[in-house]
């Protein structure tokens, strides 16, 4: 029985890290240094 719990725990702790990693991976991919830079404001001659 304790070892099928720890199985559990096991599954829902990789699923955490799953989690955390796909959240790091996104926070990396959406941040600001990752963006094109913004576009100067031209003033018409």
């Amino acid at each position: 029985m304790i070892n099928s719990a720890r199985k559990v725990i096991m599954v829902f702790w990789n699923a955490l890290n799953m989690v955390k990693a796909l959240f790091i991976a996104a926070i990396s991919t959406f941040s600001a240094e990752s963006l094109p830079p913004a576009p100067s404001a031209q003033v018409p001659a």
